[in-house]
């Protein structure tokens, strides 16, 4: 790419930068916009970091359980920050901090983007048409429901693609001023945030090394003769490099003998072995709708990359593109999720933005030339044809936001101020799946993770999450008090089923729990269902039939989702009749 040299000349009148800085604000207010549209949710698995907050704050240890070391989180720096915030502001502050950071680092991460590319694109273009495409970066950013409702969700979403984006704007000002900057330590806040970030820095080293050496091999023609290996160490940018892989290094042994101690010398988070293999989606279609779509899919892209190579790629713009393909394409690797917004990939919609926007604007120089009114126009358009493409997306996920929204306070909430208001004694067992929320509320109970996120022996054994194969007699050995099972049918949350509805055990693993002798001896309530005029409400004569103490209504989109409790018996306690069994059907009306 030739650098056009009369664009450095011209000054920038100040009625554009205004025009540009007030187009920028309604961008970043459009964003903002959708935050608050899904302010209402916020992630069951974030109240996991928050319950090892809340013990690191009162001195109990980084732990699930306190005597229990294991290493339940991926999220080392956001579980100190949360500590932190529960410290000063306490129990209620710590989801509402760790949604307004979320966000916080949304806005910031849009305007980064926005100087990323003006500082990409100013030696190349005029002042006007490269504000032009830096608002346009910021504006695929904001348009992306996916990334809204990850800067909502209370986990470490945003702020992990923030840390990753400031590094990689650092690391470019790093290697145009000779001059070390920090983005080393960046990269190292980054990696503490997410465990892929010391993978994400090592692509991004070996691609910004490359580039170097490449570079002082073609010097070495030009030049006195000299050894490779005395050029390449006499080179600032390579003795920057050694600089910040050494921070890494660092952060990793560091990291590393943390976990050791603090986690009965184990290597991994446990979550690794937990979520090994991921989840039941397909990888592909994953990455496609959650960081292609919001740039016209895979036609988009493939425009961006013609751009990029069509005049040639800069040095310093081929580790960002790197690390921006790299982080898009792990879901391959590690698998998918459940989650709304397609939580994988979303830390890089930001480098993915820089990347997809300077190469759309190769490309149209390449093939119309300086004609400012043409970028002016197609912006625009594409920007409105992206929110408009994304409105389906948006609507589907508020639809499900709130609904999910709304069924954790009817019952996870719910159950768990049950369980703390005077039932469950201090230091009971609690066994079940969902033990985000549960967990936090009730912290002076023991909670037993049956989906293996905390517990090292379900995490080890084989299986994809929520579908590990174990023993469950290694549960009712632990003798929970309380063991929480989900079981589901398809219909509509808060409708009364349909007579004879379904229902079945949302995991595998929970029908066997509750199909397991021990559990029907001694959790199973024994007793005849009372008259139905009686028990009006269909939970109550649905937990009469499966033998629970009570039901509690979560929402699910489609679906009945409930929690229902069962309460160790003693077997003197119980009243004779017949064994139940799974599935059930709801009760005749």
């Amino acid at each position: 790419m030739k650098e056009d040299q009369t664009h450095q000349s011209v000054t920038p009148p100040a009625v554009l930068k205004w025009i540009s800085g007030i187009i920028l604000l309604v961008i970043v207010g459009a964003y903002l916009y959708q935050v608050i549209h899904y302010w209402h949710q916020i992630n069951d698995d974030a109240f996991i970091t928050f319950r090892y907050s809340r013990f690191l704050s009162t001195g109990h240890g980084p732990y699930f359980n306190p005597a229990q070391h294991v290493e339940g989180y991926t999220n080392f720096s956001l579980m100190l920050l949360m500590s932190l915030v529960f410290s000063l502001f306490g129990e209620s502050a710590v989801p509402l901090a760790a949604k307004g950071l979320g966000a916080t680092c949304g806005v910031l991460s849009i305007l980064i983007c926005f100087f990323l590319v003006k500082r990409l694109l100013h030696e190349h273009l005029p002042f006007s048409l490269t504000a032009v495409w830096s608002l346009a970066a910021a504006g695929f950013i904001a348009a992306d429901p996916g990334y809204a409702i990850n800067s909502t969700s209370g986990l470490e979403t945003t702020m992990f693609g923030l840390f990753l984006l400031a590094a990689v704007v650092l690391a470019t000002k790093e290697t145009t001023r000779q001059k070390w900057l920090g983005s080393g330590l960046v990269f190292g806040a980054a990696a503490l945030t997410r465990p892929e970030g010391f993978v994400l820095f090592a692509v991004f080293w070996l691609a910004n090394a490359s580039g170097v050496i490449l570079h002082l091999i073609r010097d070495l023609k030009h030049s006195r003769p000299a050894t490779l290996a005395k050029v390449v160490f006499a080179s600032k940018i390579f003795r920057i490099l050694v600089v910040n892989g050494a921070i890494l290094t660092a952060v990793l042994v560091s990291q590393l003998i943390f976990r050791l101690l603090a986690y009965d010398g184990e290597w991994l988070p446990n979550t690794y072995y937990a979520k090994s293999g991921g989840f039941w989606s397909a990888p592909w279609p994953y990455v496609s709708s959650g960081i292609l779509a919001p740039f016209f899919g895979i036609v988009g892209i493939a425009l961006a990359v013609a751009g990029l190579f069509l005049d040639g790629v800069p040095r310093a713009f081929i580790p960002i593109a790197a690390i921006a393909f790299a982080g898009a394409g792990l879901p391959f690797i590690t698998g998918t999720d459940w989650m709304l917004g397609y939580r994988l990939v979303v830390p890089y919609l930001p480098l993915m933005a820089c990347v997809v926007v300077v190469g759309w604007s190769l490309l149209l120089l390449k093939i119309a030339g300086l004609k400012p009114w043409l970028p002016m126009c197609l912006v625009p358009l594409a920007l409105l044809a992206m929110w408009t493409l994304r409105e389906d997306l948006r609507k589907n996920f508020y639809q499900k936001s709130i609904i999910r929204s709304i069924g954790y306070k009817t019952g996870h909430v719910v159950l768990a101020k049950h369980l703390c208001d005077g039932v469950a004694k201090k230091d009971d067992t609690i066994a079940l799946m969902d033990i985000g929320i549960i967990g936090y509320l009730c912290h002076e109970q023991r909670i037993l993770d049956i989906s293996g996120l905390t517990d090292r022996t379900i995490a080890k054994s084989p299986g994809l999450f929520l579908n590990k194969s174990y023993d469950p007699g290694y549960v009712l050995s632990q003798k929970p008090e309380f063991i929480v099972l989900v079981i589901t049918a398809a219909g509509t949350p808060y409708k009364t089923p349909r007579p004879n509805t379904r229902f079945d055990f949302w995991t595998k693993m929970e029908k066997k729990i509750y199909n397991h002798p021990e559990f029907q001896k001694h959790y199973v309530r024994r007793y005849s269902l009372p008259d139905k005029r009686s028990m009006p409400d269909w939970t109550y004569r649905l937990a009469g039939k499966l033998g629970a103490e009570k039901i509690f209504q979560h929402a699910h989109p489609g679906r009945h989702y409930l929690l229902a409790l069962f309460r160790y018996q003693s077997a003197d306690s119980q009243t004779a009749a017949a064994s139940h069994s799974a599935p059930v059907t709801e009760p005749d009306r």
